[in-house]
């Protein structure tokens, strides 16, 4: 069997606009469509809103432009999406909340958080973690973590346990993971340091944060959006998003409660700060069983300590804000 490679540049807009509406045996619609955003434009933005609000196309393609248009960055995107979000097809809702929890800012909020009141099961906790996402860019206190599923902490048995290696990641390994982002966003700029890497038997993952939060930006009193653990995948030679890392809204006595969410949207690591101290600890089997310690600063957090149960060293967490990577 021959599989040949699809390049964007390898055809013109017509030709991909002709395939979206008449696919070919060379050139599938979803093919096309996907190309079609690579470039980015205008032309590309109007096709994908076209398809999203078509109800007479199959629900994988709709499905698929909502995806491609949390993609964008477009602010006409988000109006798109957020006028989807009455659709009949839960396929085209689950995709359309996941976007807007990449790409969604406070217009989408309301909307977002009434799907996650009124709709039920997978739908409701998608929605849930979107709304909790596009709150925590914004710098609002609510919806809160509260709104996620969260167990009971991992003890963790220090005759068990491994300590993991944590050092800090160059420039250039940044760099590299920040470019491999690019197609899985979550609507924050990454900074290029600090960082940090982590090492557990052959799994290695790497704690990239907002550059708005290492610069000091201020968000008020609400939750942050810290940032995110990503993971290297050496199967395709990628980093994708593991885990998302938000604060949430200052306690009366100052400290923050943290947590690492799963795109199951369960809480994988529940924690607080404490002063200028953190830890977290695993409540979900999302992920391995583990705690982790270090230094709290308003500019984020360095992890000094990750432990790790030995039985279970090894064990994936569920990738961030998609189950399936696109």
């Amino acid at each position: 069997m021959t599989i040949t490679l699809l390049r964007s540049a390898d055809f013109d807009a017509e030709t991909l606009l002709s395939a979206v509406r008449n696919p070919t045996p060379r050139l599938d619609a979803g093919s096309a469509l996907a190309l079609l955003a690579v470039r980015c434009d205008t032309v590309a933005t109007q096709t994908l809103r076209t398809v999203l609000a078509d109800t007479g196309r199959p629900d994988s393609l709709r499905a698929l432009a909502a995806t491609l248009l949390g993609s964008t960055g477009e602010q006409s995107a988000e109006g798109a999406l957020i006028e989807t979000l009455s659709d009949a097809s839960e396929r085209v809702l689950i995709a359309t909340v996941k976007a807007l929890g990449r790409i969604g800012a406070r217009p989408s909020l309301a909307a977002v958080s009434a799907l996650a009141c009124d709709a039920k099961g997978r739908l409701a906790r998608l929605a849930a973690l979107s709304a909790l996402l596009i709150a925590a860019r914004e710098g609002l206190a609510a919806p809160g973590l509260e709104t996620l599923p969260c167990g009971k902490a991992v003890e963790i048995d220090p005759d068990c346990a491994i300590e993991a290696l944590v050092r800090s990641a160059s420039r250039e390994d940044v760099g590299d993971a920040i470019e491999a982002l690019t197609s899985e966003p979550i609507g924050i700029d990454f900074a290029l340091g600090p960082a940090q890497r982590i090492f557990a038997e052959g799994f290695e993952w790497m704690l990239l944060l907002n550059d708005a939060v290492v610069s000091g930006a201020s968000c008020g009193e609400g939750q942050r959006l810290i940032g995110c653990i990503t993971e290297w995948d050496a199967s395709d030679d990628f980093w994708h998003h593991l885990l998302v890392f938000v604060a949430g809204p200052p306690a009366e006595d100052g400290n923050r409660r943290l947590a690492l969410i799963a795109g199951s949207g369960d809480i994988a690591f529940d924690g607080r700060t404490r002063g200028a101290r953190f830890d977290m600890n695993t409540v979900s089997d999302v992920a391995l069983p583990a705690r982790i310690t270090g230094a709290w600063t308003p500019q984020g957090p360095t992890i000094e300590s990750f432990v790790y149960l030995r039985q279970h060293a090894g064990r994936r967490a569920a990738p961030v804000l998609a189950e399936s990577r696109t």
